[in-house]
């Protein structure tokens, strides 16, 4: 090979080098993700894996078809799927119109049997039909502090 190709490939591969070094760390200072769900409902807080203590004060938006009479049902249950505390997530608007309409629920929950434990936060829509195909829900782990 002559000087000239080998100059070629040596300042082509730097140049790929420095590109993936450069992505690297753009994905590396990426923010961290505002929401969790997907395109039905997303929480804004706690998000999955984050450390939290009681009361737990529960936010997102949903979309309408998650309400009835403006709530739907949360559960937090322990690690062997038996059920800490319930309550109701709350619409901060008018529920009847389309779209996404933002929510609140707190959890009360006495954490000395749970402290320092991960646990498991259960959103599911609201179902008066009781139909199974009616059933929509999300489920993720948080840390008791």
């Amino acid at each position: 090979m002559n000087k000239k190709k080998i100059l070629i490939i040596v300042t082509v591969s730097i140049l790929l080098i420095i590109v993936g070094v450069l992505a690297i760390q753009r994905n590396a200072n990426a923010p961290a993700p505002e929401f969790y769900g997907n395109d039905n409902i997303k929480i804004t807080y706690p998000l999955p894996g984050e450390t939290v203590s009681s009361p737990l004060r529960i936010t997102g938006s949903a979309e309408s078809i998650w309400f009835f009479e403006a709530s739907f049902p949360v559960t937090l249950k322990n690690s062997q799927n038996q059920i800490i505390t319930q309550s109701v997530a709350q619409a901060k608007e008018n529920w009847m119109q389309e779209g996404m309409i933002e929510f609140e629920a707190t959890l009360d929950f006495d954490t000395s049997e749970i402290e320092n434990s991960e646990v498991i936060l259960l959103l599911e829509n609201a179902n008066p039909s009781g139909l199974p195909e009616n059933a929509k829900s999300i489920e993720y782990k948080i840390f008791i502090n």
